[in-house]
């Protein structure tokens, strides 16, 4: 299973990209870069549980709480 992207490491690896175009600028903030990078990768988990519930729904199963926890788990465990 594929692990959960270092942020940061991508996060300087744009930065650098991006200082390389702007040297005048001092660079870019990392810390944003890699939140912003973090909020695509949980938004990106977020549609694939909202995607499997849909599923889910349109073959008669309802997607309780503890169903929705244990989904969240197995989809984060892909991660690891």
């Amino acid at each position: 299973m594929p692990d959960t992207p270092n942020f940061a490491l991508i996060a300087r690896q744009i930065a650098s990209t991006l200082a390389s175009r702007e040297p005048a600028r001092g660079g870019p903030d990392l810390e944003a870069i890699a939140d912003q990078l973090r909020a695509l990768w949980n938004a990106r988990g977020a549609a694939d549980l909202e995607t499997i519930e849909s599923e889910l729904a349109q073959i008669g199963v309802k997607a309780t709480a503890r169903l929705r926890d244990t989904l969240g788990s197995a989809l984060h465990a892909l991660d690891r």
